[in-house]
């Protein structure tokens, strides 16, 4: 069982005492850049969720920014705390936790975007052209459609996840 504290209403463990969840790395692969622009968000902005995690240290939820954290010379971390009855909630949480479930406007963001200073090249920014033809409500479409185009972990080949299941090249 990890040591943590409770300061100002919120769980810390030390960071030693955190792990990564060894199955994550099947799971989810993050690139330098994206890695790179993490890290520029936790420098900006710290820590404003706590990681998900077992009463042994395990991370379920936030493995890539526990990495980050510890690249930036983290000592303690904020953290949840959570009970595993059964090994189905390890992926449960995990799942829950990188679950993407809102969609951006892309017509709503490029309009406040000039009420803002920031550039969008900082965050993974997407858009579900689906949705965004809904919540135009009979306006134009966009002339143009951004692909964000997946790169497969095993062979490094790049596809667009919503056209086919890609098969890695062995």
């Amino acid at each position: 069982m990890i040591e943590t504290i409770i300061e100002n209403g919120k769980t810390y463990a030390n960071i030693t005492d955190l792990q990564e969840w060894e199955q994550n790395h099947e799971l989810r692969a993050v690139g330098p850049d994206a890695f790179r622009r993490l890290r520029a968000q936790i420098q900006e902005l710290g820590e404003y969720k706590p990681l998900i995690v077992t009463d042994e240290g395990i991370i379920l939820g936030g493995n890539t920014r526990l990495r980050a954290f510890r690249d930036l010379g983290y000592q303690r971390l904020w953290v949840s705390v959570i009970q595993v009855t059964d090994k189905n909630l390890l992926l449960k949480y995990n799942l829950s936790d990188n679950d993407n479930v809102g969609i951006y406007n892309e017509n709503g963001l490029t309009n406040i975007l000039s009420d803002y200073e920031l550039d969008l090249k900082d965050y993974a920014v997407d858009f579900d052209e689906p949705t965004v033809l809904e919540d135009m409500n009979g306006k134009e479409p966009p002339t143009e459609r951004t692909i964000k185009l997946t790169t497969c972990p095993q062979c490094g080949h790049e596809f667009d996840p919503k056209e086919k299941r890609h098969e890695p090249t062995v």
